[in-house]
């Protein structure tokens, strides 16, 4: 399989998701790899340090529905389809790759309920009556 050479938007496949810990560093990170429409590849890490793991976790949850339970994450998102950001990133010694920015859902519904439209416009008048007010 080739590997995606430009930085981009796509429409993919997870075709493999693991937990794993670096040999070099000792940390834990869910290891991601990508399989585009047009058959190119990309694999990614999402670290698990104490620093990263919310960032992480959100990620998964927000794009395959993870339930927090790293003893299932291949069944939760294997063959998940998924919308990605590939974009250039420096590594720390200086040497640039192009690794996945982003990981949306496809399908995401963005359309916003009638209540709660209603209330942000009742905020958005509260903002406006008081940017009015002489004091």
């Amino acid at each position: 399989m080739r590997k995606i050479s430009n930085e981009g938007r796509y429409e993919a496949t997870v075709i493999f998701a693991e937990v794993r810990q670096s040999e070099n560093t000792g940390k834990f990170f869910v290891s991601l790899g990508f399989k585009t429409d047009d058959g190119e590849c990309i694999y990614t890490r999402l670290y698990l340090t104490d620093k990263a793991i919310e960032h992480s976790v959100k990620k998964l949850r927000d794009a395959f529905d993870f339930d927090g339970d790293f003893g299932n994450i291949e069944s939760c998102v294997l063959d998940k389809r998924c919308k990605i950001v590939v974009a250039e990133r420096e590594s720390e010694n200086c040497k640039t790759f192009l690794d996945v920015k982003y990981i949306n859902r496809i399908g995401f519904n963005s359309s916003v309920e009638p209540s709660e439209i209603s209330r942000l416009s009742d905020e958005a008048r509260r903002v406006i009556s008081s940017e009015n007010s002489p004091f």
